[in-house]
């Protein structure tokens, strides 16, 4: 039998839902195989509305040769509209009783993975050396945010670095920053 190999979208959808499985580890959530796949659907729409929103209030620079940076202001309002509609939409996917318990169990987990929708500095630095692989496209982002889901409601700081190529082969979700600089091509994604 020979190896199937998944469409670009599906890789994307499975990388997802195994990092929302990921950030559910030490809690007792629960979802159906079904379910963490049309809940890692409706995380990966919002994170390209986050992205396309946050690339067109960033404030650009050209720090070097195929170095840039990008500090996205604070989007408080705009980010609680995008939460409560992530909520809104898991509520209708799976009832008040499951969303509820994402909110209470996986909260600050998906503050996190949502960069504090909005209730944060953001400084992406985007290495896009053009004489290197498209592959080798490099985003850093750092985080300041004020995590309201945690107990301790706290200013917190994370540092993350994407492949965005690699993360997301069709574009859906870094083509609108990468396009900020140059390095997105509408055909075909990033790079």
């Amino acid at each position: 039998m020979l190896p199937q190999q998944l469409s670009d979208d599906a890789i994307v959808l499975v990388t997802e839902t195994c990092d929302l499985q990921l950030m559910a580890e030490g809690t007792d959530f629960k979802l159906e195989s079904s379910q963490w796949s049309a809940f890692a659907a409706v995380v990966l729409r919002y994170q390209a509305m986050r992205h396309t929103y946050e690339a067109q209030i960033a404030n650009w620079k050209v720090i070097g040769p195929g170095q840039y940076r990008a500090e996205i202001p604070m989007y408080a309002e705009v980010g609680d509209a995008l939460r409560d509609q992530l909520f809104s939409e898991l509520c209708a996917a799976f009832g008040e009783g499951i969303t509820l318990e994402v909110k209470a169990k996986m909260g600050g987990c998906l503050e996190k993975h949502f960069a504090g929708f909005g209730v944060s500095f953001q400084t992406l630095d985007i290495r896009a050396d053009p004489a290197a692989k498209p592959s080798e496209i490099q985003v850093t982002r750092t985080v300041n945010y004020w995590n309201s889901a945690e107990a301790n409601d706290r200013l917190a700081s994370r540092s993350e670095i994407h492949f965005p190529i690699l993360e997301d082969p069709t574009g859906d979700s870094w083509s609108a920053l990468l396009a900020k600089v140059g390095v997105a091509n509408a055909e075909d994604g990033p790079g």
